[in-house]
């Protein structure tokens, strides 16, 4: 996350539903981050 922050970025979209979302969203907040939850999750598998 601190790497993150430190490039700039400033918003994420993030599916939510994890056992931590909470320590995620504290996170975001103490980097100044906004993040929306999108409730769609996309993963890529790579053979």
């Amino acid at each position: 996350m601190p790497i993150v922050a430190k490039s700039g970025v400033k918003y994420i979209v993030q599916a939510g539903g994890a056992i931590r979302d909470d320590v995620v969203i504290e996170a975001y907040n103490e980097n100044n981050m906004i993040m929306a939850l999108s409730a769609v999750g996309y993963f890529i598998i790579h053979h």
